[in-house]
């Protein structure tokens, strides 16, 4: 009886000792009423739980750098309700990504790195990202690409980054970086209201750069008095680019004001422009009268300008009525002829003589003729020879544009009198 009793107690040991470790490796359920399906499949709850907007994604390649392009689709569909998440088409993201490959190359810092990555990831604002990527930039050629990289994001955010680079380029290269953020922005708008907020940036190049853009644009009021206040510039580039702007504008709703501006500075021309301004070869003209030039080319191209000029002709006095003469001439107004006249043969102004001889062209028959070959031979007003390129600087002599004018006019006569 004692050895019976032993065995049992031994048995009944072993028993216990197996139930423990089944408890340590295979664990109870929650609650009594768990079944044995969940048990062997703990998983399966698993998609019922709903990531909160905070809550950060748990991806399997959490240190491997960028996500690859399935991963980030699938990830952005996931997301796709989360405030601030990226919107980029995968277009968009691979142009991205290539410029983004052309910024990393040669050294770059742990900031630029940083960037590029998040950007790589599609984390966030993407446009805030590379406006921070531009200012991190020493380099002109990466600065540009950066602001491609802006142009093709094509939206509101990019063109408030690209804004902010036109206003404040920095660098040593600003000039040229602000002028390529002013052509990018100007792709992704054409509204010249919205335009305009690129001539207030403070760096000259760049602000020409912003007036001529509006060119060929629908111009609003609001863009026409943004404009209008550049005319006190002292720079012959920036007034020239206004009144290029006001030539091209596609609208006649603002023609008057238009008009008014530029015949309302017209007389403030030689107290603005400074005369030893540079003006690129090859021309004859100084820096004052290449506004004039600009002045009346807008004057004699712009939509709907003939009434408001024959308005101002009424009570104008010289020098601003020669200007107005001239652009009538050049809008063909026929009546002007005799007035147009006058001026080539009394005019002291040898710009004015050649802008009035070139506005003949429209207006000329043959009884002009031996005015025209009279001017050929006895004009005497000249400018130095302006040279092409350095190896013309050994060649100097003097040009006559009148007489040249006077020329070409004679010429096209023949041709049209035959």
């Amino acid at each position: 009886m004692k050895i019976r009793a032993l065995q049992i107690l031994v048995g009944s040991g072993i028993v216990c000792v197996v139930a423990g470790l089944c408890l340590l490796v295979w664990p109870l359920p929650e609650d009594e009423n768990q079944s044995e399906s969940t048990i062997q499949a703990p998983t399966s709850r698993e998609p019922e739980k709903t990531p909160s907007a905070t809550q950060p994604k748990n991806t399997e390649n959490k240190g491997s750098g960028a996500l690859s392009k399935t991963e980030t689709i699938a990830t952005k569909a996931e997301d796709e309700e989360v405030p601030g998440a990226a919107s980029l088409n995968e277009t968009t993201r691979d142009s991205i990504l290539a410029l983004m490959v052309e910024i990393k190359r040669g050294p770059i810092t742990f900031e630029t790195r940083g960037l590029i990555q998040q950007i790589e990831r599609d984390e966030g604002d993407v446009a805030g990202l590379l406006l921070k990527l531009y200012r991190a930039q020493g380099s002109t050629q990466k600065r540009n690409a950066v602001i491609k990289a802006l142009g093709k994001l094509n939206s509101q955010a990019a063109k408030d980054a690209l804004l902010n680079i036109a206003l404040k380029p920095g660098g040593d290269a600003r000039v040229s970086t602000g002028r390529v953020a002013v052509k990018t922005f100007a792709k992704l708008t054409q509204n010249s209201s919205e335009l305009c907020q690129l001539i207030a940036t403070p760096v000259p190049g760049v602000r020409t750069t912003a007036v001529r853009v509006l060119g060929y644009k629908e111009l609003t009021q609001t863009a026409v008095d943004a404009l209008g206040t550049l005319l006190n510039t002292p720079s012959w580039g920036t007034v020239s680019a206004v009144a290029g702007a006001f030539a091209t504008d596609k609208s006649a709703l603002t023609v008057e004001t238009k008009v008014d501006l530029l015949l309302d500075s017209l007389p403030e021309i030689n107290s603005i422009i400074p005369e030893d301004e540079r003006v690129p070869a090859p021309v004859y003209w100084t820096p004052r009268e290449m506004v004039r030039v600009s002045y009346i080319g807008a004057l004699s191209s712009m939509i709907g300008a003939d009434k408001s000029l024959r308005h101002h002709l009424r009570t104008a006095e010289a020098p601003e009525r020669n200007v107005i003469v001239i652009a009538l001439a050049n809008r063909n107004h026929a009546d002007i002829r005799p007035e147009l006249l006058n001026i080539i043969k009394t005019e002291k102004d040898g710009f004015i003589r050649t802008m009035a001889v070139n506005a003949l062209e429209n207006l000329a028959t043959k009884d002009d003729i031996p005015l025209l070959e009279e001017l050929i031979r006895s004009d005497t007003f000249n400018r130095p020879f302006r040279a092409h390129s350095p190896t013309e600087k050994k060649r100097e002599h003097v040009d006559f544009p009148v007489r040249y004018a006077a020329n070409q006019l004679l010429k096209h006569l023949h041709r049209t009198q035959k």
